[in-house]
């Protein structure tokens, strides 16, 4: 839907323009007293975009226990199944996944920044912090 504001440029013609600058539609109309106008306008254009912060939809994030193939490198793949399992309705093809850092005192246990990815055109938001437990995978 969009807006449009009408005015009359000259005797006879009016001319139909959208009211933000932004919009890129535009229609002139001409005529004389007692003509009969009839027209059908259509906007083309994307849809507008609704993006939400991505803590709204990242609210779990501490992932427990990850079993993994690599206990000192586990792959953002391997992170990201199980982030996407434990949060529903997280769309793992607009985040960006950090690489993994293992803690000092155990290097079983590793954090993680999980941020929208720059071009997402579905989450906003700063990064958050995502925490799990590495178990090998036997």
């Amino acid at each position: 839907t969009a807006t449009f504001e009408l005015s009359v440029k000259t005797a006879g013609s009016i001319e139909i323009t959208p009211a933000k600058t932004d919009d890129k539609a535009a229609v002139n109309l001409d005529f004389k007293a007692g003509d009969t106008i009839t027209f059908n306008a259509s906007l083309k254009g994307e849809d507008p975009v609704t993006t939400v912060d991505l803590n709204t939809v990242l609210t779990v994030t501490d992932l427990g226990e990850i079993t993994v193939a690599d206990v000192e490198h586990p792959t953002t793949n391997e992170i990201s199944t199980v982030l996407v399992s434990k949060n529903d309705n997280l769309n793992k093809d607009e985040i960006t996944i950090a690489k993994p850092v293992a803690d000092k005192g155990d290097a079983t246990k590793f954090t993680v920044l999980v941020s929208p990815k720059e071009e997402s055109t579905v989450y906003t938001g700063d990064a958050i912090t995502v925490s799990f437990t590495v178990v090998a995978n036997s």
